[in-house]
């Protein structure tokens, strides 16, 4: 704000001095002009000097006018200053009043908040399920209420965490934690208004009965060492960045159809007792190495980086039928127990299935090798076809060994450009004819 303009007053010597000298100097002019005027011209010179008088009077006043004129323009000035800043300081204090009355409540409901998250938690160690499923969902509750913060990033912890716990195997347990999943699944898929993104959640060496996570969409999660239980159901699931079931179990059916894997897919070492449903699916790179299947079915999945099954075992029937594979591709040591089919399936880059074992049937017919792909040192054990197979590179089949010594037809389709050699206990090697 401007410093305010005064006015300063006019000292009395100002007008001690002033008022003679006016008149002192009207009486001057009037003698000067009596003194050299003619006769005739006296009484002119007089009204002249009166004149002169009045004259120097009317300046004063004038000037006299035009101070308090000013001095009028600068108190209103000052008052209008003073009412703003009266404003200004009135503003500022309802701001202060309001600013603390909003960090009152903030303060009373983040208290309530605590007061209510602490409880919930507390209701989950109690010894009765039903106290328990209160406080699963007095923790949605909460978590849907306030979106704001860390608080449902905190819920999902504690559902983790519970999750995590040994179970008792009762009943009553097993729904309650069949709740607790249910709540982290309503609010990890996109479709549902309950939605709540950006989660972490860490179910490592979780126990999960009866799992229903289909159409979810995963921002970071880990099923590290998790054992399923009853179905699995990831069925049209979307895992935004990793997603780690390295060690996971599933005795039930895993259903993974139409599952979207963006980033790295990694189940090494994971075990599929039952059926492993991966039809469709979409994977950039994927880790299965020392996985062991069940029945598996890759049906038309897409692999689009690099992709390892190396030293998996598929102990049932198998199929990559019109799989597309668009980066190395190995089956190292992978073991065929049961039939395996590739049928009509494309592998944009290089493929290995060294030291891999077909024990039974190996479909390899109608497959579209567009780069170099290696059998060496692999078994075939049972029949096998690489009928209309077309390779862009010639196969590498040096120390493949096929079974001749089983009874009945047997089917030997391997590719041109190699034959049987001489057996040896059971088994033929494939060596090249030219």
């Amino acid at each position: 704000m401007n410093e305010r303009q005064t006015l300063r007053p006019i000292p009395r010597w100002v007008i001690w001095a002033g008022l003679p000298a006016m008149v002192v100097l009207a009486g001057v002019a009037v003698w000067v002009l009596l003194a050299f005027a003619p006769d005739s011209a006296q009484l002119d010179a007089i009204r002249t000097g009166g004149t002169l008088g009045v004259g120097l009077g009317g300046a004063v006043a004038l000037w006299l006018a035009v101070r308090k004129q000013r001095s009028t323009e600068l108190d209103l000035l000052q008052k209008e200053a003073s009412h703003r800043l009266a404003e200004q300081v009135a503003a500022d204090t309802r701001e202060h009043q309001l600013r603390t009355a909003a960090d009152a409540r903030e303060d009373a409901l983040a208290r309530r908040v605590t007061e209510q998250y602490g409880k919930a938690v507390d209701q989950l160690g109690s010894e009765r399920a039903p106290v328990r499923l209160g406080g699963l969902y007095a923790l949605e509750r909460l978590g849907q209420d306030h979106a704001d913060g860390p608080l449902r990033q905190m819920i999902a912890d504690v559902l983790c965490a519970y999750l995590r716990m040994p179970s008792d195997d009762t009943a009553e347990e097993a729904q309650v934690r069949r709740t607790a999943q249910k709540i982290i699944a309503n609010h990890s898929r996109p479709s549902d208004e309950r939605h709540w993104p950006g989660l972490h959640l860490d179910f490592s060496g979780a126990n999960l009965d009866q799992a229903d996570f289909g159409q979810c969409r995963f921002d970071s999660i880990l099923f590290t060492s998790a054992a399923f239980t009853g179905i699995a159901n990831f069925a049209g699931t979307v895992f935004s960045v990793r997603a780690g079931f390295i060690g996971a179990s599933f005795s039930g059916v895993a259903d993974f159809e139409n599952a979207r894997f963006p980033a790295e897919a990694d189940f090494r070492g994971a075990e599929f007792a039952a059926t492993a449903q991966f039809s469709s699916a979409r994977f950039a790179d994927a880790q299965f190495d020392m996985a062991s299947f069940a029945d598996a079915q890759f049906t038309e999945a897409k692999f689009r980086g690099s992709t390892s099954f190396d030293s998996s075992v598929f102990s049932e029937r198998v199929t990559f039928q019109s799989a597309k594979f668009g980066g190395h591709t190995s089956f190292d040591h992978a073991r065929f127990r049961h039939d395996v089919s590739l049928y009509k399936a494309r592998f944009a880059h290089s493929a290995s299935f060294s030291s891999a074992s077909f024990q039974r049937y190996a479909g390899l017919r109608s497959v579209h090798f567009e780069a170099m792909v290696s059998f060496g040192e692999a078994r075939f054990g049972g029949d096998f076809d690489f009928g209309d197979s077309e390779f862009t590179v010639a196969p590498g089949l040096t120390g493949a060994r096929i079974r001749i010594d089983r009874e009945g037809a047997v089917l030997h389709n391997w590719p041109d450009g190699w034959t049987l050699g001489d057996p040896e206990d059971g088994w033929a090697p494939l060596t090249r004819t030219d």
